[in-house]
């Protein structure tokens, strides 16, 4: 072996060690100002549109119940009654970490809401950010952030749940941000060692030659 392969192989190696540190990331973020108010109802499930081909994730969006849409072409956003709830299925191309957050709002005296996702359930009050605590509640300017992160999910399809358990809840700015998990990379002290044997390699290879000189 000589000078020159074991330089291109010292590349390759701190090449393969800067591209293993770097981890894929995708995020989605919806909002729903380009519906038309009315009832969304049971209507089929929608594609998420920057969703598809995604690299991590692909999915789609789906209604349980008469669920509305309400606001301004400038401020759309799902209203759901007792009982109605918006789902989220994506489906993962590999594992991720993921953090799923959205913006809600309601009536803070009488709502309350349950998100469900993989392997978690959690009902949370309505958080009224408004002087008054019956005023109805814009998700997107005057209500609360709900977020959560789910660790190392596999891949296949995971749905993630808004419901209305407790009077009407209205949400908003729905994000979905993933990080893969890297399969795992050698310790520096690793890559280390192998360049130290590539050069005893070569240190052997050259008094080899001079010996046959």
């Amino acid at each position: 072996m000589n000078r020159k392969l074991i330089s291109i192989a010292a590349a390759t190696l701190l090449s393969a060690l800067s591209i293993g540190a770097q981890a894929q990331t995708q995020t989605y973020s919806q909002g729903f100002d380009d519906l038309s108010n009315g009832v969304y109802g049971s209507n089929p499930a929608r594609t998420l549109p920057s969703l598809t081909g995604g690299s991590l994730f692909n999915g789609v969006w789906s209604a349980g119940g008469a669920v509305g849409i309400a606001g301004t072409s400038l401020d759309r956003y799902i209203t759901l009654n007792q009982g109605e709830s918006f789902s989220f299925a994506l489906t993962l191309t590999q594992a991720v970490d993921l953090t799923f957050s959205f913006l809600v709002g309601g009536n803070r005296a009488t709502s309350e809401y349950t998100v469900t996702g993989p392997g978690f359930s959690q009902t949370n009050a309505v958080v009224d950010l408004s002087p008054s605590g019956n005023t109805f509640v814009d998700p997107s300017t005057s209500g609360a952030t709900f977020s959560q992160v789910f660790n190392n999910l596999g891949v296949g399809t995971h749905t993630f749940t808004i419901a209305a358990t407790t009077g009407g809840s209205s949400i908003d700015g729905a994000v979905f941000s993933a990080t893969a998990i890297a399969a795992p990379v050698p310790e520096p002290e690793t890559y280390a060692m192998m360049l130290a044997g590539l050069g005893a390699i070569g240190f052997m290879s050259r008094r080899r030659k001079k010996a046959q000189g």
